[in-house]
């Protein structure tokens, strides 16, 4: 009796556990319900995303900061020239208009929503696609850019991957392709998985005795990190391996830098048709490829370098590249002040000219 129960018990709880784990309104209702000041809630690791992975914010060398102390123009060094429209992921986080010189207006668009735009003609305006080296395979390999940002009197182009409607099988396409491309599940149900059953305060001193045990005992990092040769830094795993999108070491073929060119072209026509005057694409490099190179396997100068590459770059992997200093933060995958603002330097010198 008491073993049936149980089975009944576990496999009840199972699937509530995947359908909570991939239903976005429960994950969003469970964040917020969630007291993190008392022992059920979720743990609070604030000293970098790296360290909150890998459960080893107890290693002061590897402590990060919130650095954003970047250069304010209060009066611009030349006339207004253009509305500057940034495009990007967590990289452009704390920017504002203050930071760059000569411009009429400031829009921050974060890559991970959805925004409309429609563009005041009667000025310049400027679009830069800012994109960390992690990101640009996945995201590039099937171009929806358009679908998180597009005018808002055209509407999402459909021809530009942002159309999601799912067509039923025809003469090309059978049955089991069909099925095959329908997705059951939230695509980060692994991490919602973990967050419904583990991110929790009274379960915290397990992980952190588990990372002192790897990294006192065997020289390395926990979870989704990894430590540097030098043990000063710490390296998002994905980025670091042999294998894998996201990885700065794994194999990429002519026809995938085609594939990457060919949509990235493609942008360049859609928002100039948009109204856009000049459209750029800035990469911003993994750490582990600028502080560890031996193996790169050259995705950034590839692309960059392409000779059917139409939109112009802002290329600060070559600065990072050829200059011995630190541009990134020891225990987040994210660049310091320094990095940062060789970066805003390098927009405001390019939209100068």
């Amino acid at each position: 009796m008491i073993k049936r129960f149980l089975s009944c018990f576990f496999i009840l709880f199972g699937i509530a556990l995947l359908y909570s784990s991939t239903s976005r309104k429960l994950m969003s209702f469970f964040k917020v319900a969630k007291d993190n000041n008392s022992w059920w809630g979720e743990f609070q690791l604030t000293k970098g995303d790296l360290l909150e992975l890998s459960h080893l914010d107890f290693i002061h060398k590897l402590n990060t900061q919130p650095q954003n102390n970047l250069k304010e123009f209060t009066h611009s060094l030349i006339p207004a020239k253009y509305n500057l429209y940034l495009l990007g992921d967590s990289y452009i986080w704390g920017l504002n208009k203050s930071n760059f010189d000569g411009l009429t207006d400031y829009h921050s668009i974060d890559f991970y929503g959805i925004n409309s735009f429609h563009l005041d003609t009667a000025n310049k305006n400027a679009l830069i696609i800012e994109i960390s080296e992690r990101f640009i395979r996945e995201t590039m390999d099937h171009n929806q850019v358009t679908a998180c940002f597009y005018d808002s009197l055209k509407g999402k182009d459909s021809e530009n991957g942002s159309n999601n409607t799912r067509s039923a099988p025809g003469k090309d396409h059978t049955i089991l392709d069909y099925f095959s491309s329908i997705t059951l599940f939230n695509k980060y149900i692994n991490q919602n998985l973990e967050f419904n059953l583990f991110t929790y305060n009274f379960m915290l001193p397990l992980f952190e005795t588990k990372a002192a045990i790897n990294y006192y005992l065997f020289g390395r990092a926990s979870g989704d990190a990894i430590l540097s040769d030098d043990e000063n830094f710490l390296f998002l795993k994905e980025t670091a391996v042999d294998n894998g999108p996201k990885s700065s070491f794994s194999k990429i073929t002519s026809k995938e830098i085609t594939t990457i060119v060919h949509n990235l072209n493609a942008l360049d026509i859609y928002y100039e048709s948009c109204g856009f005057s000049k459209v750029y694409l800035s990469i911003i490099p993994n750490p582990v490829t600028i502080m560890q190179p031996i193996g790169y396997n050259n995705l950034i100068p590839l692309i960059q370098n392409d000779p059917h590459l139409n939109m112009p770059v802002i290329d600060i992997y070559s600065i990072f590249k050829n200059n011995h200093d630190v541009y990134y933060l020891p225990g987040d995958t994210h660049w310091n002040n320094k990095g940062k603002q060789l970066w805003v330097d390098l927009v405001n010198k390019t939209l100068r000219n």
